[in-house]
């Protein structure tokens, strides 16, 4: 299929490059055929969404369906409408482009200077009386064709009846045959096309409860982690003990040095006193200059001696006044210490209380995650039931005329929207993922919080072997996230995650010729669903339900019907 390029028709920007079928919506819009996706190139180049989301009109093809407005991203010029959100089994995709014909220039990829004129697959008018969704019916009760019942009560009229009258019926009759098989078949394909979509959201499901396991055993490793650095703060607390004990010896032993010294301090003033009472009575005795002239040189040898004891007095107060210093050096940094390590007893309580919160929080995601696989394996099994009989109708012929009863359409929209809750019941798988989503948020949150290193810094010589080195503890608490591949985020704030409901929805069991009058196998209560989700509580309201007189009636033909093949 050749590809084109998609121009803007006002400042010639590239908009993007895809097959070149489309879809004419009216006369003035044209759509992709393909459906968005992965190889769909356009939002990867210069189309942008402006406004408010708002609804589509009612009663066009739009209508139900949740749009913004598309612009190019270089001249801001409006070139369509976006389609967000469309309803289930719509004939639009999410996230969809609706182009304007007029704001828009086709060219071809191979010669960009060469305009290409679309190729367009199926033309769709914009405005209709009903929703444009695929397998319901056109028809409304009011305006029934003849069915099958007045067929045979008109069969049972005198022989004189019109043969072409009855030509003309039995063509109508052949007519809505015809189109509740066209039906019956776009349903069936449908609902296949739903059930693939399921498979790979169950592979995504399978895919993100692995991810929560390799998750629990890096918590484990955390955990143990967290375990040995308790035990080391253990350990530094004992040191610290013993260091305090050694800081009190010393200081006792100070206290005495002091008290030594300030006796003999007091000891050699009295000398001192002594000494000069004995020169006081030399001068008294100067009359004898023989004895004087010995006791003056006995007098001259004490008072040196005096002026080395005043000389070691001085330096004993000097020596005192620095152990006084050291003394409050050494009473500051005990202080310290014990501040540090209260500050450390309250941060081990604090991961201690992390632990069994990150151990709580991951045995509800275990626990969660072992009900919502019950519930998908559930789920599969219906669907499994499902295939199985859609098998075997297709298995039987189709019964004749005279013995297949009739279905009014009012049955007929009883099994489509017994489709249309299948389909709800797939799209529960989003909101799943997003429940898992949020509950790998927390638990990275409570990595990264638990990946803080708490670190006492080193206050001196005297208390080295108090406080562990800040380097090394970095460097230790960094060496137990090596191995764990995930990226940490730093936590701005205590916000926990809303708490997951572990109710399991309900189930009602149907046997299997339920599932051919339209009544679906499941349902959930509507007031389980998405409890632990409140963003997405509301999206998805499952139907209930419902069984009708005409549906018990259709299900008894279909068993009738199905006895009579098998005779």
């Amino acid at each position: 299929m050749d590809t084109v390029t998609v121009k803007c028709a006002q400042c010639d920007a590239k908009l993007g490059s895809l097959p070149n079928s489309w879809l004419q919506i009216g006369k003035k819009y044209l759509t992709p055929a393909t459906s968005p996706g992965d190889d769909d190139s356009l939002p990867a180049f210069s189309i942008t969404t402006a406004a408010a989301p708002r609804q589509g009109d009612a009663d066009t093809l739009v209508g139900g369906c949740q749009l913004q407005e598309a612009e190019c991203a270089k001249c801001r010029t409006n070139i369509g409408q976006k389609c967000l959100r469309t309803p289930v089994n719509h004939i639009l995709n999410d996230g969809q482009y609706i182009l304007r014909v007029a704001s828009i220039v086709l060219k071809s990829a191979t010669d960009l200077r060469r305009r290409a004129e679309p190729n367009i697959l199926r033309t769709l008018k914009l405005k209709n009386g009903h929703p444009a969704t695929i397998g319901h019916s056109s028809s409304t009760p009011t305006q029934e064709k003849p069915s099958f019942k007045n067929f045979n009560a008109r069969t049972s009229m005198p022989h004189g009846l019109d043969l072409m009258q009855l030509q003309a019926t039995l063509d109508a009759q052949r007519q809505d045959i015809n189109r509740i098989g066209a039906t019956g078949m776009q349903v069936v394909t449908n609902f296949e096309t739903a059930m693939a979509k399921v498979d790979r959201q169950m592979q995504q499901l399978s895919e993100s409860i692995d991810s929560v396991r390799r998750d629990g055993n890096g918590q484990r490793d955390d955990i143990g982690s967290l375990k040995s650095e308790l035990s080391d703060l253990k350990w530094d607390g004992q040191n610290a003990g013993s260091v305090l004990s050694r800081l009190d010896q010393q200081l006792q032993t100070t206290d005495r040095v002091v008290t030594e010294l300030r006796q003999a301090l007091s000891k050699s003033k009295s000398d001192a006193q002594d000494l000069r009472g004995q020169l006081e009575s030399a001068h008294q005795s100067l009359h004898d200059v023989g004895n004087l002239q010995d006791q003056l040189a006995a007098v001259q040898q004490d008072l040196q001696g005096v002026e080395g004891i005043r000389e070691q007095l001085a330096s004993t107060q000097q020596d005192l006044q620095e152990s006084r210093e050291e003394v409050d050096q050494l009473r500051n940094d005990v202080r310290d210490a014990n501040h540090e390590l209260c500050e450390s007893k309250d941060e081990v309580n604090r991961l201690r209380s992390e632990v069994d919160e990150t151990k709580q929080v991951a045995l509800d995601g275990i626990a969660t995650s072992k009900e919502y696989a019950a519930e998908v394996t559930s789920l599969r099994r219906d669907i499994k039931q499902l295939r199985a009989d859609l098998a075997r109708d297709r298995a039987h012929p189709p019964p004749t005329t005279s013995e297949t009863p009739s279905f009014s359409s009012h049955e007929l929209d009883i099994l489509t929207s017994s489709i249309s809750k299948i389909g709800n019941r797939a799209s529960q798988i989003e909101s799943l993922q997003m429940e898992f989503d949020l509950f790998r948020t927390r638990i990275q949150r409570l990595e990264a919080r638990s990946s803080m290193p708490s670190s006492t810094p080193n206050r001196g010589s005297t208390v080295a072997g108090v406080s562990a080195s800040p380097d090394r503890d970095e460097e230790n608490m960094q060496s137990c996230y090596t191995d764990n591949p995930r990226k940490k985020r730093g936590s701005t704030g205590r916000t926990d995650a809303p708490d997951f409901d572990t109710t399991p929805p309900k189930r009602v069991a149907l046997s299997s010729s339920d599932f051919g009058s339209g009544i679906s196998a499941a349902h959930a209560r509507s007031s389980d669903l998405y409890r632990s989700s409140p963003a997405a509580r509301g999206l998805v309201e499952p139907a209930r339900p419902r069984r009708t007189r005409a549906a018990t009636s259709l299900n008894a033909a279909t068993k009738r019907g199905g006895w009579q093949a098998r005779g």
